[in-house]
C-alpha cells in the first residue's frame, strides 16, 4: 500500500486558503463598488432594442431586399393598403399562434384573432 506524501497536503490546504482568501476579498470589494455606481460586471450588458425599433445592422438595405421595401407610402390609399397588408398579416399569425393551443382553448383564440382582425380593419379604415 502506498501512502500520500504529507507535503502534498500541505500545498493542497495552502492553495484553498489562497483560493478562499482571495474569492472573500473579491466578495468584499463587490459591494463597495455597487455602493459607488460602479459597474463591476466582466462582461458589459446591452440593453435589449426597443419594441418596434428597427434592428438592421446595416443601416441601408440588404443584398436581396427589393427597393420598393424603402420607399414610403405617399398617398393614402398606398398607407391603408399597407395597414390592410399588415393586418391580415397579424391574423394569419394569430390563427398559426391559435393552432397551437389546447384543443378546448382553440375556439376561443381564433374568435378573438378574429375579434382583434374586425378592430383594427375598422379602425384602419376610420383613419
Amino acid at each position: 500500500m502506498r501512502h500520500t506524501p504529507y507535503y502534498l497536503f500541505g500545498a493542497a490546504l495552502g492553495a484553498i486558503c489562497c483560493l478562499g482568501a482571495s474569492y472573500s476579498q473579491a466578495q468584499d470589494a463587490a459591494p463597495a463598488q455597487a455602493q459607488a455606481g460602479t459597474n463591476y460586471r466582466a462582461t458589459p450588458v446591452a440593453a435589449p432594442p426597443a419594441v418596434g425599433a428597427a434592428v438592421n445592422v446595416g443601416g441601408g438595405p440588404q443584398s436581396g431586399d427589393p427597393g420598393r421595401w424603402y420607399v414610403a407610402d405617399t398617398t393614402t390609399q398606398a398607407q391603408l393598403r399597407t395597414k390592410r397588408k399588415e393586418i391580415g398579416a397579424a391574423l394569419q399569425e394569430a390563427q398559426a399562434d391559435c393552432k397551437r393551443v389546447a384543443a378546448a382553448e382553440r375556439a376561443a383564440c381564433l374568435k378573438l384573432a378574429r375579434a382583434t382582425y374586425d378592430a383594427d380593419m375598422k379602425a384602419a379604415a376610420a383613419h
